[in-house]
C-alpha cells in the first residue's frame, strides 16, 4: 500500500495562511508517528506491511480532521499496491460523496 498527498503551494504561498513546509512538516510527523515512511516526496508506504491498513487508516482519520490539510491538498490517493500506476481510491472525491447525519 502507498499513499500519496500533494498541496496547492501556489494557493498556500497566494492565502498566507499558513506555510508550505508547515504542512510538510506536519504531514511528514504524523506519517512517522504512524511508522510510515517517504518513498519519494509526497508518496509513503508502511515499515511493517501487515500494519499498512491500520496505519493508512490512523493517517486519513488524522488528516480529515485539520482544517489547512483539507482547504490545501490536492491529491490524495491511496494505493491498493506498491506501485504508482496501479489501482488507487481518491480520497478527495471519495469524500464528496460522504453524506453526515446529525
Amino acid at each position: 500500500m502507498l499513499m500519496e498527498i500533494a498541496f496547492d503551494e501556489e494557493r498556500i504561498r497566494k492565502e498566507g495562511v499558513c506555510t508550505s513546509e508547515d504542512l510538510w512538516e506536519y504531514v511528514n510527523f504524523v506519517m512517522e508517528e504512524l511508522d510510515l515512511i517517504e518513498i519519494q516526496k509526497g508518496v509513503y508506504k508502511a515499515k511493517v506491511e501487515r500494519e499498512a491498513f491500520a496505519c493508512f487508516g490512523a493517517a486519513y482519520l488524522t488528516f480529515s480532521e485539520n482544517g489547512s490539510f483539507e482547504r490545501y491538498v490536492t491529491t490524495w490517493k491511496w494505493y491498493d499496491y506498491e506501485d504508482l500506476n496501479g489501482p488507487y481510491e481518491d480520497i478527495i472525491e471519495g469524500r464528496k460523496h460522504i453524506k453526515v447525519y446529525v
